[in-house]
């Protein structure tokens, strides 16, 4: 799922990455990465809040996650 979703953000679509990532996600609700990603992808719709609610989650899932908390910052 999450490489299908990078697949979908580098060709610009970052509204079927939100989908597909939040189908992920609720099958496989304890993995960081795809909140992150998700948040990436948000953040490119410019949907501020959201991606800082996934980034949020992430770095509370995995807080040694360097690039999450460098994605919230951002």
């Amino acid at each position: 799922a999450a490489q299908w979703a990078r697949s979908q953000l580098a060709l610009g679509q970052s509204a079927a990455a939100v989908e597909s990532l939040t189908s992920a996600i609720a099958r496989h609700p304890d993995v960081a990465d795809l909140y992150r990603l998700r948040g990436s992808a948000e953040l490119l719709q410019s949907e501020w809040a959201l991606a800082e609610r996934d980034y949020i989650e992430a770095i509370r899932l995995k807080p040694d996650d360097v690039a999450a908390w460098s994605d919230r910052a951002y």
